[in-house]
């Protein structure tokens, strides 16, 4: 908070006049309102700093000109990272140095060392790159088993933190494939994923870039490259708890998928028994598809193509999206898409401030921006839509759904048109809150969204192209391609509509 006299505060208001004549009156002071911090990548990083805290005297580090031999000092590191994980207290830390760290030892995975759990939410475990996206940790072959991922957390993990690794595979699947999952996969409770970047070049049947456990943080993650699912939290049909979990700034650019199995590059997997009660509350906020087509095989049993941008299937309940959006994708179904199977008047999701612009559908289905299949209830707050092969917001009238202030009349995607429409120009949630913590849903009118977090780092690994798995679709591609080669994220959000971006001090005042 700036804390100012009142007669400064008079006079900036242009009442000398009246600050003079106070002038002799008890000296007060006015506190003003925090102005919004301008989004950059430094700032951003600022947040990371304070929050991570000063490195401990008894970090241990890792350098690819380390040795195992050593003492794992700051001076001494280690070459590996299992090799800093070996009798790492709870709470512990590893640093690890720029560089490119390559083979199994260089894995967060316990199935090969394991990984103390934090103490409490306060006192985690840490384990993160000295700088951040400085640190890339490469998978050459193809895994032996399911969870054989570059990072694993297990079950049993709880306040486990990752921060500011890229994580590349670069070995290629038989699209039926069902023995390798996700470069990223968080299984355990409470755990903290930030500034991770996924760059995966192949997919299996059921693989992805990042899995979310149970009231896990995921912030500033972003995925790349082939993908049954982006980002994958949820039972996956079984009758266990899931869900209390925040994904913050996260995107998404799956060029292409295997395209075996239900696809989409946000998805929260519900319970297709009884358990409708056990999945749910889970928090999208200012979360992205950006040029992710539609995926589809020929032919088509009806499951093995891409679903949506968003895509919440069998029973779920709570699923929230703030200030979310899908630009230039496809599906077969919607750009939001949920299913259910539980009651008529049960809330399964909710959208607010989010947008859908510009989908391709692969068949003769009509696409809509937002849908629902069987029964229960989604509600749909100050959204927007355009560029839709079929209705932007359709849903059965048998159930129950609010549709308040939607717009399909958008100048900018996250400017309100006349009251109406989404609006995007902060971000949502207090920094690393969890679900349920004061403010963790709320817009942050000191944080500024634009320009996004990281867009310039993220724009220089979306450039390092992949080549498409032959098995993989859609055939028109050959390879990935940079979504930010003629222009930065937020300025490919902001003229979608084919309008010029305006300054963004006319958008913050």
């Amino acid at each position: 908070m700036k804390t100012i006299s009142r007669r400064e505060f008079l006079e900036k208001a242009g009442l000398s006049a009246m600050a003079t004549m106070l002038s002799s009156c008890p000296r007060e002071t006015i506190v003003l309102p925090p102005e919004p911090i301008p989004s950059s990548s430094t700032n951003w990083d600022g947040l990371y700093t304070t929050a991570l805290g000063a490195i401990p005297s008894n970090a241990r580090w890792v350098a690819t000109t380390g040795n195992d031999t050593n003492s794992g000092s700051a001076t001494q590191p280690f070459l590996t990272i299992a090799r800093a994980l070996e009798g790492l207290p709870k709470g512990g830390q590893i640093i690890i140095k720029d560089g490119v760290y390559s083979g199994a030892a260089n894995w967060i995975n316990p199935n090969l060392t394991a990984i103390p759990n934090g103490l409490s939410d306060s006192q985690r475990t840490i384990i993160r790159a000295e700088n951040r996206f400085g640190v890339r940790i490469v998978q050459t072959a193809r895994p032996s088993g399911y969870y054989q991922s570059i990072v694993h957390l297990a079950p049993s993990s709880e306040f486990i933190w990752i921060d500011g690794i890229i994580a590349e595979t670069t070995w290629t699947a038989a699209r039926a494939d069902d023995s390798a999952a996700f470069v990223v996969s968080d299984l355990g409770q409470n755990n903290r994923i930030t500034r991770v970047i996924v760059k995966k070049s192949s997919c299996c049947q059921y693989g992805g870039s990042f899995a979310y456990g149970r009231g896990a943080v995921l912030e500033d993650c972003h995925a790349i490259g082939s993908g049954r699912y982006a980002f994958y939290g949820g039972s996956g049909g079984d009758s266990e708890p899931m869900g209390n979990a925040v994904l913050r700034r996260c995107t998404s650019y799956m060029p292409f998928g295997p395209s075996i199995e239900p696809t989409a590059s946000f998805a929260f997997y519900g319970s297709n028994d009884g358990a409708y009660e056990l999945c749910r509350d889970v928090l999208f906020a200012n979360c992205y598809e950006l040029d992710s087509p539609h995926i589809k095989a020929t032919p088509s049993n009806g499951d093995n193509l891409k679903w949506g941008s968003f895509y919440f299937p069998k029973s779920v309940r709570n699923v929230r999206l703030i200030g979310c959006g899908s630009l230039n994708g496809g599906a077969e179904y919607g750009a939001y898409s949920t299913d259910n199977y539980g009651g008529n008047t049960d809330v399964l999701a909710e959208f607010t401030d989010c947008f859908a612009w510009d989908m391709r559908v692969g068949s003769s289905n009509s696409l809509t921006a937002f849908r629902k299949a069987d029964n229960g209830i989604i509600r749909v707050k100050q959204c927007s839509a355009g560029l839709i092969p079929g209705d932007d917001l359709s849903v059965p009238s048998s159930t129950e759904t609010s549709n308040n202030n939607f717009s399909d009349t958008i100048e900018y995607l996250t400017l309100r048109n006349n009251g109406k429409g989404a609006e995007q120009k902060y971000a949502i949630g207090k920094f690393l809150s969890s679900y349920g913590q004061t403010g963790f849903d709320q817009p942050q009118t000191s944080l500024r969204l634009w320009n996004f977090p990281y867009e310039t780092e993220l724009a220089s690994i979306s450039a390092e192209l992949i080549s498409k798995p032959s098995g993989d679709l859609p055939t028109t591609a050959s390879s990935s391609s940079n979504p930010f080669a003629t222009s930065s994220f937020t300025k490919r959000i902001w003229q979608a509509t084919g309008r010029t971006m305006p300054a963004l001090s006319t958008i913050y005042g």
